[in-house]
């Protein structure tokens, strides 16, 4: 199986590959449908990110340790040029919301650092401002 079918970087992705246990045609005709590649493993329905087949899904290997056989085989039927327009942007779109959201609660989380080394200094001189108040009342 080709690995230039999967994206990793979209939110999508993230859900995109279970088992197959159900049957699926893609037209009038039969299809036969793989469930076993040729390594023996059960295929797995992932989903193609890629600007050619946004959203697509197929059935391939699910590999081991990084190697996959060649099964592969599509589920879902091509897709039509306006699709194929669209989706690639709308992902693009989301993966910079993601891309902002991360930077603001890295931000955030950086911000919440900083204030707590604040208190603690605050507290610290607090402290050490009460200690020589009590020794200067009680030397």
């Amino acid at each position: 199986m080709d690995n230039g079918h999967l994206g990793s970087n979209s939110a999508a992705h993230r859900h995109s590959t279970y088992r197959s246990n159900s049957t699926h045609t893609t037209s009038s005709s039969e299809v036969d449908i793989l469930r076993i590649c040729t390594c023996g493993r059960e295929l797995l329905v992932r989903t193609s990110w890629t600007s050619t087949n946004p959203g697509r899904r197929f059935r391939g290997c699910p590999g081991n340790a990084g190697k996959y056989c060649r099964t592969f085989q599509w589920v879902d039927p091509p897709m039509c040029r306006r699709s194929k327009e669209i989706i690639p942007g709308l992902l693009n779109r989301l993966n910079q919301y993601e891309n902002a959201i991360k930077r603001a609660n890295e931000t955030v989380a950086l911000e919440r650092r900083r204030r707590r080394r604040f208190v603690v200094l605050l507290l610290l001189c607090i402290f050490c401002w009460a200690t020589t108040l009590f020794l200067a009342i009680h030397i």
